[in-house]
């Protein structure tokens, strides 16, 4: 009878996501199955939190931040937004801001921290 020996993992290891194998931590790319590893690299994607302060604070440029997923959103908030961005001349101008405003911060809060962490 074989006697099969399971190898441990140590604290620098993860199972692969794919296919269980032992990888380090660091790995980007899985040796056994070519798989790429979730958090491998540095990058980590977006912050739900800046997306937030930047739509309070800068309505709409907030979707400069996630422009490759956002570039309608971009145009159409800067076409209505920046114009009515001059409100202190015109305060009637003003009423084209608001909504924009109230759209950035409805539209950027309620994503889950997940659609910014896989950007």
């Amino acid at each position: 009878m074989a006697r099969t020996h399971k190898r441990q993992r140590s604290a620098d290891e993860v199972f692969c996501r794919s296919c269980g194998e032992i990888v380090k931590k660091e790995a980007e790319i899985c040796p056994k199955c070519g798989v790429r590893q979730r958090g491998a690299t540095s990058h980590h994607g977006k912050s739900k939190t800046t997306a937030v302060l930047l739509a309070v604070f800068l309505a709409p440029f907030n979707w400069l931040y996630t422009y490759k997923k956002d570039t309608w959103k971009f145009w159409v908030g800067l076409v209505i937004g920046l114009p009515s961005m001059f409100w202190i001349f015109f305060p009637p101008l003003l009423i084209f801001y608001i909504p924009i405003w109230i759209w950035a911060i409805i539209d950027t809060s309620t994503k889950d921290a997940k659609w910014y962490e896989d950007f």
